[in-house]
């Protein structure tokens, strides 16, 4: 890509760390405590319709889920939020229409949603069946895993919200 020889990339890296720590800021730090335990308290109520499936002896006692070999609280950090920043981050410092833009934050909403409820899942499955790997899959595999997952999501959204709708305008104006 050409795009990115020159001053581009470091463009990119500092539009992306200003707009990481202003909504790290405005999104964490600063945001109202309603809206933070609002959101905690979803994760925690969608996860539990979710895990209910599995095991209906599951509790659900504000943003605890109660397991039978362990409870699993529901944080801020849980929320997939951070993911949302890094992905909001890269979509905003990448050059791209302000449509394609908002089509990312879209994308990206539902799509870091959809990965974070796997990886609640995921964990809720060790806390049922494989307690003894609960802490290696929280801390070390969906670490990992969830960053990979982000970056992906953002090469899908270049490669279908940005260049091909580049490339589409590009052969309307060859045409005229």
């Amino acid at each position: 890509m050409k795009k990115y020889g020159g001053k581009k990339p470091l463009t990119f890296a500092g539009i992306f760390v200003l707009v990481a720590a202003v909504e790290y800021l405005v999104f964490y730090h600063f945001a109202p405590d309603f809206l933070t335990t609002g959101l905690i308290e979803l994760t925690a109520k969608i996860l539990h319709v979710i895990v209910s499936v599995l095991d209906s002896s599951i509790l659900l006692m504000g943003e605890r889920l109660r397991f039978p070999k362990m409870d699993l609280i529901i944080i801020y950090e849980c929320t997939g939020g951070f993911a949302m920043f890094i992905f909001s981050a890269c979509v905003i410092a990448y050059p791209s229409s302000i449509a394609s833009k908002i089509w990312g934050h879209v994308f990206g909403v539902i799509g870091v949603f959809i990965i974070n409820m796997g990886r609640l899942l995921v964990l809720s499955l060790s806390a049922l069946y494989a307690r003894n790997l609960f802490d290696f899959i929280h801390k070390y595999l969906w670490q990992a895993t969830f960053i990979i997952l982000v970056l992906l999501m953002w090469f899908i959204w270049i490669n279908v919200f940005v260049e091909k709708k580049k490339s589409a305008k590009s052969k309307n104006d060859k045409k005229k």
